[in-house]
């Protein structure tokens, strides 16, 4: 323990005393180009027209150098190998579209990004304790994850400017907007049909209650017995409407629907002031 603290203490003297190492002439880590997202950017069309084909020939030569730099992914995990979707041309077809800009902007990049090292791996293999060997590591480390999120976040922010671009993109979405417009158009002929079956209904339901009212009415006068009814005035013309239904026998009682109108003539009281009205009339 004690030695581990000493190599710390000397660790942290000798960062604290070593002058900044000059800048390389070549990245330590890796001799291949940066292909930053702003260099790219600068070389992609500024539009997208069907009748000039260089211009979608370029966005795929771009993303082809973007996958060339790609290092190859392990067996393992196939699946973070670079995306091999094409950006195609004007009349792809959307479902090859989707694919390309679905698979580039999920995609997370393999690179290491060495090239942004500031202590070459010579710089850090004479460095005269384990201390100052890690932490020359962890700067480089660090350089290199803020470089990743910048890369690809300059890659998202092209897939997206390129999106707002793509003549296709905006043709599918004027299909989309015309599909939805059918659809909403179905949907309002369905419920107006709808509506007008519940109308003819209704006036069925009418016609048929004005016709048994009728035909009680003709029976009662035939008779001469009052018998518990609801006049055709007063019954309901329509399901939605409050109707009102009478007992004459009862008194005049007022019911709001049929279902109770029927439940009290089911009645003990009822049936008992209908055989008394039946008495009195005999």
């Amino acid at each position: 323990h004690r030695r581990a603290a000493f190599d710390r203490v000397l660790g942290s003297k000798a960062i604290a005393a070593q002058p900044p190492p000059p800048p390389p002439d070549t990245p330590p880590g890796s001799d291949a180009p940066d292909i930053s997202g702003r260099s790219l950017a600068s070389r992609l069309p500024a539009e997208l027209k069907e009748e000039n084909p260089g211009t979608w020939i370029v966005v795929d030569e771009v993303f082809d150098e973007l996958r060339a730099l790609e290092p190859q992914a392990s067996p393992a995990t196939p699946n973070l190998q670079a995306p091999a979707s094409r950006f195609g041309g004007p009349c792809s077809p959307w479902e090859e579209v989707n694919e390309f800009y679905s698979s580039w902007s999920g995609w997370v990049t393999l690179r290491r990004f060495e090239e942004v090292d500031v202590h070459s791996p010579g710089t850090i293999a004479a460095a005269p304790n384990r201390a100052l060997r890690r932490s020359m590591e962890q700067e480089n480390e660090k350089l290199r994850r803020v470089r990743r999120k910048e890369f690809l976040t300059e890659v998202r922010e092209i897939l997206k400017n390129l999106r707002e671009r793509d003549p296709r993109v905006a043709a599918h979405e004027v299909r989309c907007a015309e599909k939805e417009a059918e659809r909403e158009a179905r949907r309002l002929a369905a419920e107006e049909e709808r509506q007008e079956r519940r109308r003819e209904q209704r006036r069925e339901a009418r016609e048929r209650e004005q016709e048994r009212w009728a035909a009680e009415e003709a029976a009662e006068v035939s008779s001469g017995v009052p018998s518990c009814r609801a006049t055709p005035e007063s019954a309901p013309v329509s399901p939605l409407l409050a109707g009102i239904w009478s007992c004459a026998l009862c008194g005049e009682k007022v019911f709001q629907s049929k279902q109770a109108f029927d439940a009290h003539i089911a009645t003990k009281k009822h049936r008992r002031n209908a055989r008394s009205a039946s008495d009195v009339s005999g």
